[in-house]
């Protein structure tokens, strides 16, 4: 998330895609993946990353959604 935060997206990307190659349902991992990806113009890719993070842990959305 450093990286991601620091500009160095693609480095990022990287990094979350090896995480979940070990924990495929690591949920931070996928929501900041969709979100790395979101920055580069890929929303159809983050959408997926999204969706599954939210399927891992419907508790994420809590944040996002509430007034």
């Amino acid at each position: 998330m450093l990286l991601q935060k620091g500009g160095q997206v693609d480095d990022a990307i990287r990094l979350y895609r090896e995480a979940l190659a070990e924990r495929p349902g690591f949920a931070e991992a996928l929501l900041n993946l969709g979100h790395a990806l979101k920055t580069q113009g890929q929303q159809d890719e983050a959408r997926v990353y999204w969706r599954k993070a939210l399927e891992a842990r419907p508790e994420l959305a809590k944040g996002y959604f509430e007034a």
